[in-house]
């Protein structure tokens, strides 16, 4: 049984919250000393899930971005969000208001662990658009992530 299990949720798992979780392994792996690949035997899941994931891949813009940071999402699959994830889960960071809501009107008893990335913004969806805005979103996500890691695993 997991010590600790995080969740990122986004709309489509292919862009947002695959960077946000990416990020929180390389993060937490760095801190604990160890392999990503290793985190579970640390008891820590990191996972992400969109509103309306399916199963596509990462998008291509999405994994180079991650790549130049030393994270291999070349092998991600989307994924829907699914009630039993909200209520498993320690934390459940959403990138925007909506899916914060789209979270809870799955697991309404989760509310005290649902919540948004960054506190005070939505984090934009760079679907679509050129590898800058890729760019500008990791940087957004990567700050979000590094407060909301000092606030759970202090």
């Amino acid at each position: 049984m997991a010590a600790l299990r995080l969740l990122f949720v986004c709309s489509g798992n292919t862009c947002r919250s695959p960077m946000a979780a990416g990020l929180a392994r390389k993060i937490l792996a760095r801190r604990l000393g160890c392999d990503i690949d290793a985190l579970e035997r640390h008891g820590i899941v990191v996972e992400s899930a969109g509103t309306g994931g399916g199963h596509g891949p990462a998008s291509e813009h999405t994994v180079a971005v991650m790549a130049a940071r030393g994270i291999d999402l070349s092998g991600h699959v989307s994924s829907s969000l699914r009630a039993e994830a909200v209520q498993q889960a320690d934390h459940v960071f959403a990138m925007t208001r909506a899916q914060v809501e789209a979270a809870l009107a799955l697991a309404p008893g989760a509310a005290d662990r649902v919540c948004r990335l960054l506190e005070n913004e939505d984090v934009t969806d760079p679907f679509g658009a050129g590898r800058e805005s890729y760019e500008a979103c990791a940087l957004k996500i990567e700050q979000g992530v590094e407060s909301c890691l000092r606030e759970v695993c202090t």
